[in-house]
């Protein structure tokens, strides 16, 4: 999500919050359509956190599950889907991430916000989203296939993968963006975001442009992760390349925006382990020898 300037003040205190960067921490996660899904405890309920590399904040709490007040509103946001978000901020005691050294006590301005449409669409105990200021210390690792995170203080290659390639980032924000190459030459402008299924964030003449030049096809219809969809169609872009390497873009939703950027995913990701060195601003994807 982003929002306005009390929001980015809000990032700013929550990210003066001491973290002790472990050697390794290992934690089994649950996938669910898609997302990542970690065990936790806010104060004294348990559920499970989003694993959000797109969320700015260290945690964005879920006001319709845990019982916290509304006395201080922050903004007014709107999640990725399109959600209006009204924003507020409280005193948490403590969070408690599972089968990790992961805890956080006395947390001041920790924001959060009603996340029932997340409830609905991807479990009942969701208690919000583990962000970007928790983990950008950290060199992370996704395996989607052995549904396990890593947690590391710095990178070391491992036997059992091989590097397929590296992405480099120079922007700042907490969204690693890098630049793919269609067949005909067309750079077409990509972001990496855990929250994310995968999705194109075309305008309506930029998404009638890469039809035009044959780079779309509609990838599957009706059906969306497990959710029958009547209108619904998601897209491919085959071929596109970075790095003199080839992947295929597929099962991207189309969201009529601005943006004229891809959201890329799980439905990129999951074919990959990947390690996110937030440090030295490189995404590397691995496949297992």
């Amino acid at each position: 999500m982003r929002s306005k300037s009390i929001l980015y003040l809000s990032i700013a205190i929550l990210a003066l919050l001491a973290f002790e960067t472990k050697a390794q921490i290992i934690t089994p996660f649950h996938l669910v359509n898609g997302y990542i899904l970690v065990d936790a405890q806010v104060d004294e309920v348990k559920g499970r956190f989003l694993f959000d590399t797109g969320t700015p904040f260290n945690f964005m709490l879920n006001n319709n599950l845990i019982p916290l007040d509304k006395d201080t509103h922050l903004a007014t946001g709107k999640a990725g889907s399109g959600q209006v978000l009204e924003i507020y901020k409280s005193t948490i005691d403590r969070i408690n991430i599972s089968n990790t050294n992961l805890k956080f006590s006395n947390l001041r301005d920790v924001t959060h916000t009603n996340f029932g449409f997340m409830q609905d669409s991807i479990a009942a105990d969701i208690l919000g989203t583990l962000g970007y200021q928790t983990i950008k210390n950290y060199v992370i690792t996704i395996d989607y296939d052995r549904q396990i995170l890593k947690l590391d203080s710095v990178f070391t290659e491992t036997p059992d993968l091989m590097l397929v390639t590296s992405f480099y980032y120079t922007n700042e924000d907490n969204l690693p963006e890098c630049t793919f190459t269609a067949t005909n030459g067309r750079k077409i402008k990509a972001y990496f975001d855990t929250g994310s299924l995968g999705s194109m964030m075309f305008s309506k003449d930029y998404f009638a442009a890469l039809t035009d030049e044959k780079l779309l096809e509609v990838y599957s219809s009706g059906f969306w992760y497990g959710y029958p969809m009547e209108a619904f169609k998601s897209y491919i872009i085959r071929n596109i390349s970075y790095n003199q390497v080839v992947f295929n873009l597929k099962h991207l939703s189309y969201i009529q925006k601005e943006d004229n950027k891809i959201s890329v995913g799980y439905s990129f990701l999951k074919d990959y382990v990947s390690v996110w060195d937030f440090k030295n601003k490189i995404i590397r994807l691995y496949k297992t020898r």
